[in-house]
């Protein structure tokens, strides 16, 4: 067995330069320095573009790719198209990592390696721990684990991948999806006979606070949520994870009310966001989701926000959602 395996990182870049030198030195600084360092530049409008460049000259580990805009799924598939190492992590461009965040999570060889980490807020830091003990985890506990939003183990960092495991089952990200993205992706992986490995540390630096695009009114947010998870509900057995899968609606459900039908830049009266709301619920997995999901396995101001939209309740939503978007 190779004792110094080479691995790949592959950071997306778009628009990003007020955080890109954080991220680039907090990977070019790894105690592990067997690294390949993808850059894809999807495609930036500000200075992005040439910070990647500048850091070539810094380091020669790194390789930039510079590519038409396409998303983030799809600068992801660049890097795993043209990748050499031989486990691969991906490292969003407005995060960072601790100096050994690749030293342990490759010291585990296995085909997915999970690590706790940090959400960073803009006047504080929150850890997300996933367990306390290194340990393994089954098919369904992963799953059941994806699903569970409190967990936040369905996104696309703070893990590393065996290349090869990808590689085999022709793992890609799906390019048509604009949202949850990385759900689907997970789901997926979890799929296969695969050694599924979480460990205690905390290692990645999630930013809360970096400008997410769904901050913005976005006509198309409902149909792009809509669509992933009718993809995403065909992946999994929904009887066999009936509560965790409605749960996970559920979740999303009050990200559209926040982020699409009572965003603060939807420009719409009121009685108009609250028949884009109507519209929601009517569709039957978010009806079955305000039905069937679990209140207690909510906090507190989500648990009511549930528990209005059930009982019709909608100004209650309404205020809920706008305070919501007030303080994030």
């Amino acid at each position: 067995m190779n004792e110094n395996p080479k691995v790949s990182i592959i950071i997306p870049v778009y628009n990003v330069e007020q955080y890109l030198r954080q991220c680039l030195d907090s990977v070019i600084n790894q105690t592990y320095k067997n690294l390949e360092i993808i850059c894809v530049d999807d495609g930036s409008t500000d200075n992005s573009g040439k910070i990647c460049e500048e850091y070539t000259l810094k380091d020669n580990r790194i390789k930039v790719i510079h590519k038409e805009n396409g998303g983030i799924s799809s600068a992801r598939n660049v890097g795993l198209g043209v990748l050499v190492g031989k486990y691969v992590s991906f490292v969003d461009a407005d995060d960072y990592l601790e100096n050994n965040f690749i030293e342990k999570l490759v010291e585990v060889r296995a085909d997915i390696t999970l690590c706790s980490f940090y959400k960073e807020y803009p006047f504080n830091s929150e850890k997300n721990i996933i367990t306390n003990a290194k340990i393994s985890k089954t098919k369904d506990e992963f799953i059941c684990d994806i699903l569970s939003f409190q967990k936040a183990t369905g996104c696309a960092w703070a893990r590393l991948f065996n290349a090869k495991f990808l590689k085999e089952n022709n793992l890609l990200y799906d390019e048509s999806l604009k949202v949850a993205e990385d759900a689907d992706f997970s789901l997926r992986t979890a799929h296969y006979n695969s050694q599924i490995v979480y460990i205690p540390e905390v290692l990645y630096h999630y930013n809360f606070s970096s400008g997410s695009i769904v901050r913005k009114f976005n006509k198309s947010y409902f149909e792009c949520y809509k669509k992933s998870l009718n993809k995403m509900e065909h992946i999994i057995d929904k009887t066999k994870y009936l509560i965790q899968w409605n749960n996970f609606v559920a979740h999303h459900l009050l990200l559209i009310c926040v982020n699409y039908c009572f965003n603060l830049s939807n420009k719409n009266s009121y009685n108009k966001k609250k028949q884009m709301l109507k519209e929601v619920l009517k569709e039957e997995m978010f009806e079955n989701s305000v039905k069937v999901s679990c209140l207690r396995d909510f906090p507190l101001s989500k648990r009511i926000t549930l528990f209005c939209l059930k009982h019709k309740i909608y100004f209650v939503v309404y205020i809920i959602s706008i305070i919501r978007n007030k303080i994030r």
